[in-house]
């Protein structure tokens, strides 16, 4: 079965929320990698997002 990415809502620790396509991690589970990353510092077409940043996530 394959994955498709989804859109989600990613809660980071010190009160900011931004939005992205999640497209998966890697294979020890320590980042997310995402597409289209909205931020209020910026957009960026891909990233690396580290778990322990994250609160928790949405799709």
């Amino acid at each position: 079965m394959q994955d498709t990415p989804r859109p989600a809502q990613i809660a980071l620790y010190g009160k900011t929320t931004v939005t992205a396509t999640l497209k998966g991690s890697n294979v020890t589970g320590d980042t997310l990698s995402v597409a289209d990353l909205a931020t209020p510092m910026g957009f960026y077409k891909e990233a690396s997002l580290r778990t322990t940043d994250v609160r928790y996530l949405s799709c």
